[in-house]
């Protein structure tokens, strides 16, 4: 059985009921309890320069956490990113 508020005596000890968390929004691994009081585990994947892709004049981002700076060099032009990416195409 889950549990999203717990009270005792008059003394609110838990309350999840109006959290926002969901698993696509935290990183591969990480634990969290949902408004509804049952245990999720994030589903986003860290990536690193390997998930970076070229192909021509395309430059593939695969959707994910970039922990660390990725750079991409492609002739003249740099690609660079950090952080939380959707997906991108350049």
């Amino acid at each position: 059985m889950a549990f999203s508020k717990i009270i005792l005596n008059d003394v609110t000890l838990m309350d999840v009921t109006q959290d926002t968390v969901a698993a696509d929004k935290l990183l591969n691994g990480i634990t969290a309890t949902a408004k509804d009081g049952v245990g999720i585990t994030g589903t986003i994947a860290t990536r690193t320069s390997a998930n970076v892709s070229i192909s021509g004049a395309t430059v593939t981002i695969t959707s994910g956490y970039y922990a660390a700076n990725v750079t991409t060099t492609i002739g003249a032009a740099t690609i660079a990113s950090t952080g939380s990416i959707s997906t991108a195409t350049i």
